[in-house]
């Protein structure tokens, strides 16, 4: 009799506890089968909070004695001092064990520890989860808190999550996962996600590289406004943590205001130079300069009150950055408007660009403050809005840089007109000049001085008259050279091959120095390149006698369909044609700028004791 008043009494004392905990948390339970794929827990949970920290057990006991509060709103509670539990039941309706991933899509949880809670308030701990802990300390290693369960057939479990994210934002996204879903899942995200950081980490790279190469302040702003997004997500998803500072939880809480600080410094200077508003509306940059500095400001503010402003005034760093990156977006809205016509192309793809990042900043934002849900936005918002920025602001400076390029070949096709212009001006002119030089030498002063010859011939013959007629004569001689030299009229009264061949034969008459010179039949030396190839013939056979040391000289002339070819060459001392303006002065400059006078080619090779070559092609 004693024994079933006993069972009587423990089947009494089991029932009330049992109504007890359900009167007082009462949940409608996840009904989960073999079908499950995913499920938001939010509309089955029941959230709690308090300002102190209760342990798992005594949750019950404090919601009874209204020692914790509820949190009955259906958006996340933003910033907040509090710890936060989260209680649900999930029923299996199967007859089988069913395995689940319960995720917490939070990525920057200080600590994070989820319980199997039975009816005597009993409270088992199955996972960890945080960063405030080692990431390889996690139950599963994940950028987001994940916990494996098993729930087996036609149970009902009640589970409650911890939750410390005091002093930031909070927000709670929970799902239910079939642990091979979540895991082709996860794969597939972490896949986009690396080809994402690849390609972003390739597009710096290069376009730092190229704005270094061409000093292009265009590319180099624009490489900085990358970095900082790229550090900023890399961070913001949890990457950062897990395979550049994992055993350091602090450099993870540390890091990632300063780049939210430094993003809309790099984002204002890009814009800037992408749309040109220091040329086009430059009094707007003293309101940008004061965006510069109430950022570095905060960013001081920051690392010298971190805990205590977050203590007494929780996510107010925050929410003022999020203020500055406001007014600066609205400043360079203005700028937009005021530039619209002075740079409309470039206004027009900066506003298809910036919208996504925009968009996906606003939609971050609104998560922080607990406006949006994240389980409305699954993929990170600010990464989707990037990418698509990224995308565009690459194909505009692509072809930003390949119309500058364009303008300035452009250019520089035209200064190099314009230089072979000046230069053929130049040189005819000079050419007209000696023209005119040597004409007054031999009409005038070579006139008289052959006629001074003739009396002077027409006196008694005598030595002081035989040496005053040898040195008229040779003064004579002097001129009618320099008068040649000056001015080849004999072009113009014969031919170019006349002409060449003559001044050669003059000019080393009186060497030991054998000279050949060969044009073909069929070359025709048009008026237009006949001179340039005299003088460049002329130049040549000056440096051979002054440098040279030749025994033979050459100059062969050959025609073809759309060229004129002459060789050069002697068989001298030769030199090193690295240093041949040093040591030939300005000659060798001035028979390739005649050539290049006519769109020409120059080319000139020698060697010590191996003699000189030089091939001048002329297009007809």
């Amino acid at each position: 009799m004693s024994k079933i008043f006993l069972f009587l009494l423990l089947l009494t004392v089991n029932t009330l506890v049992s109504a007890d905990t359900t009167s007082v948390i009462q949940l409608k339970p996840i009904e989960i089968d073999g079908n499950i794929k995913s499920i938001e827990l939010n509309p089955y949970i029941r959230v709690w909070h308090s300002m102190v920290k209760f342990e798992a057990s005594d949750v019950v006991n404090a919601i009874k004695n209204n020692q914790l509060t509820e949190y009955t709103q259906i958006k996340p509670p933003g910033f907040s001092k509090d710890y936060f539990w989260l209680i649900f039941d999930i029923k299996n309706q199967c007859s089988e064990s069913i395995k689940l991933f319960i995720e917490l899509d939070n990525p920057h949880v200080d600590t994070c520890y989820i319980y199997k809670l039975n009816n005597c308030y009993e409270a088992e701990l199955i996972g960890q989860s945080g960063d405030m802990m080692p990431f390889y300390d996690r139950t599963y290693n994940n950028t987001t808190p994940v916990f494996p369960v098993q729930i087996k057939g036609q149970e009902t479990i009640r589970y409650i999550i911890f939750f410390n994210k005091r002093f930031a934002s909070v927000d709670y996204p929970l799902k239910i996962w079939n642990r091979e879903l979540f895991e082709r899942q996860t794969s597939k995200s972490s896949l986009i996600n690396f080809i994402y950081f690849g390609i972003l980490i390739i597009w710096i790279a290069m376009a730092l590289f190229i704005g270094l190469l061409n000093k292009n302040k265009l590319l180099l702003s624009y490489t900085v406004y990358l970095l900082t997004i790229f550090l900023l997500i890399v961070v913001s998803t949890g990457y950062a943590f897990q395979f550049i500072f994992p055993n350091t939880p602090i450099i993870n809480e540390v890091v990632r205001f300063p780049f939210s600080v430094l993003m809309p410094i790099s984002l204002i200077e890009f814009s800037n130079e992408f749309l040109g508003t220091k040329k086009f509306a430059p009094f707007l940059m003293k309101y940008f300069y004061s965006i510069y500095a109430i950022s570095i400001f905060i960013l001081i503010i920051w690392a010298v009150f971190n805990r205590q402003q977050q203590e007494l005034f929780p996510g107010v760093l925050v929410r003022t950055q999020y203020i500055v990156i406001l007014i600066s977006l609205i400043t360079i809205f203005l700028s937009i408007f005021l530039i619209y016509k002075k740079n409309r192309r470039n206004v027009i793809i900066y506003l298809t660009a910036i919208s996504a990042i925009t968009i996906g900043s606003i939609a971050h934002m609104l998560r922080e403050f607990g406006i949006l849900s994240a389980t409305i936005i699954y993929i990170n918002p600010i990464l989707l809005g990037s990418f698509f920025e990224l995308l565009i602001f690459m194909v505009a400076i692509i072809l930003s840089v390949q119309d500058t390029y364009k303008r300035e070949n452009k250019l520089l096709q035209l200064l190099a007109t314009s230089q072979k212009d000046n230069l053929k001006h130049h040189i005819e002119g000079a050419e007209e000049q000696a023209y005119k030089i040597s004409t007054e030498l031999h009409d005038n002063i070579g006139s008289q001085l052959a006629h001074l010859k003739r009396q002077i011939n027409d006196l008694d013959k005598n030595s002081s008259q035989n040496m005053l007629l040898r040195t008229i004569t040779g003064v004579y001689e002097d001129i009618r050279k320099l008068s040649q030299r000056l001015s080849p009229t004999i072009i113009k009264i014969t031919d170019f091959k006349t002409a060449s061949k003559q001044f050669l034969k003059d000019y080393f008459a009186q060497t030991n120095i054998k000279v050949n010179f060969y044009i073909s039949e069929n070359a025709k030396i048009e008026k237009k390149i006949a001179l340039p190839l005299y003088r460049i013939i002329q130049e040549a056979s000056v440096n051979c006698l002054k440098h040279a040391k030749a025994t033979e000289f050459s100059v062969q002339i050959f025609e073809y369909d759309d060229e004129i070819v002459a060789s050069i060459e002697d068989n001298g001392v030769g030199f090193q044609t690295d240093t041949y303006n040093i040591q030939n002065g300005i000659g060798i400059v001035n028979m390739k700028s005649r050539a290049e006078t006519f769109n020409g080619e120059f080319d000139i090779s020698s060697f010590p004791h191996k003699g000189t070559s030089i091939i001048v092609k002329i297009p007809k």
